[in-house]
């Protein structure tokens, strides 16, 4: 399980690097992230998260509502 999740992961930020949320300067000496993208997709991976838990949950419960 923690496999598929380190998987994730990697694929997760090698996007997030590629969508342009974080920027070098000319020099190469400071690293900045734009805070309004980089809200946006942290709010998405805490819905998928909150959800995985929940499924979780559910399935402890063994399906009883």
């Amino acid at each position: 399980m923690f496999l598929y999740i380190r998987i994730a992961l990697y694929a997760f930020f090698g996007w997030l690097a590629g969508a342009g949320v974080g920027s070098i300067d000319p020099t190469g000496q400071v690293f900045s992230i734009e805070i309004d993208r980089l809200a946006e997709w942290l709010v998405s991976g805490l819905g998928i998260v909150g959800t995985f838990a929940a499924s979780r949950v559910a399935k402890r419960m063994g399906g009883r509502t």
